[in-house]
């Protein structure tokens, strides 16, 4: 389960990223 909440948190930032970048 550790893996999946690690996996998750990378999504989550990654989409973060990209939302700060297209503004």
């Amino acid at each position: 389960q550790k893996e999946e909440n690690v996996n998750t948190i990378c999504g989550l930032r990654m989409i973060m990223v990209q939302h700060v970048a297209s503004e």
